[in-house]
């Protein structure tokens, strides 16, 4: 019984010093280990009862309305004399012409130059603060359209198949079978999807001009006034 108790006090004290030599060494951060302060929350904020309300929309201002009433005046008086009334920068090509008849009664500015512009070729387009008017010819600009470079075209066959059966002969004893007829159906779709060609040729017809092949392998149509990128 001693002899028990010997050992078994010597087992529990080599197992305390294996449990000692095994236990994490305290970490000692190096000299330039960043160490970050902690900072004070500070005071928290009081919360919100009452969202705060927004003015209301101020209404658009109105624009200036005039009263024009001519018969056949040259295009470019009646032009200088509205913007120097309505007080805007214009800049007038000098291959404008063409006389004017109107009798525009309380219309704005832009209405006016709508008018007129059915009545004489020329267009218009503001540049900032300044009016420019010329004449209704070709012109190039860009026009970007956000649309994927490709074409897509998919094919897809449905096949259906039906058996008919019919009885032929007589009972089991003759041995008779049975006959039957079988028809297959099938039906395939095909779509197309060329959005650029599409775009290109109506635009051409809408120009009056015929599209002709493209440069990139003949996929896109390229004309003249038309020039897919």
């Amino acid at each position: 019984m001693r002899k028990f108790i010997l050992i078994s006090s010597l087992f529990i004290t080599s197992f305390l010093t294996a449990c000692a030599e095994i236990e994490p060494k305290p970490f000692v951060p190096s000299s330039g280990h960043i160490d970050a302060e902690i900072q004070p929350t500070g005071e928290i904020p009081e919360l919100v009862t009452q969202v705060p309300t927004l003015p209301p929309p101020a209404p658009a201002v109105e624009l200036e309305k005039y009263t024009v009433v001519v018969n056949e005046v040259p295009v470019k008086e009646l032009l200088f004399a509205l913007a120097r009334d309505a007080q805007v920068n214009v800049d007038i090509h000098p291959a404008i012409e063409g006389v004017v008849t109107i009798n525009a009664i309380d219309q704005t500015f832009p209405q006016i130059l709508g008018r007129i512009a059915r009545q004489v070729d020329l267009r218009y387009e503001y540049d900032g603060d300044n009016l420019f008017i010329q004449p209704d010819e070709p012109y190039l600009r860009t026009y970007t359209i956000d649309y994927v470079n490709m074409s897509r075209d998919t094919s897809s066959t449905n096949v259906v198949a039906t058996q008919i059966s019919t009885p032929t002969g007589g009972g089991e004893e003759d041995g008779g079978g049975g006959g039957g007829n079988t028809a297959t159906t099938g039906i395939t779709s095909e779509s197309k999807h060329h959005f650029w060609e599409t775009l290109v040729l109506n635009i051409s017809a809408i120009l009056g001009e015929e599209a002709g092949a493209g440069g990139g392998g003949g996929v896109i149509p390229i004309t003249s006034s038309v020039i897919p990128n």
